[in-house]
């Protein structure tokens, strides 16, 4: 795992951590990595790491039955290994 994808990780789990359990969507998420890197993050960045968290156990995904949309928040393991990232 490069430099990069670690800090995006982290970033990406910083990030829900900080909302206190309120569930975000993927489009504010990757907004909100964008605006935290430069270069920007692009989709396929993003996408990789979220799947990565989410493959992990460090995200709960919770999809809506109306939009479609998946709503994301950290869970516990996703806490543990944001303290764990360097």
């Amino acid at each position: 795992m490069s430099i990069r994808e670690r800090e995006l990780l982290k970033a990406l789990l910083d990030t829900l951590d900080q909302l206190d359990g309120t569930p975000v969507t993927e489009p504010i998420l990757h907004a909100s990595l964008m605006a935290k890197f430069q270069p920007p993050p692009t989709l396929a960045e993003f996408e990789r790491a979220l799947r990565h968290s989410d493959t992990a156990g460090w995200l709960i995904g919770l999809p809506s039955k109306v939009t479609g949309q998946t709503k994301w928040t950290i869970s516990d393991k996703g806490r543990a290994a944001l303290q764990e990232l360097p």
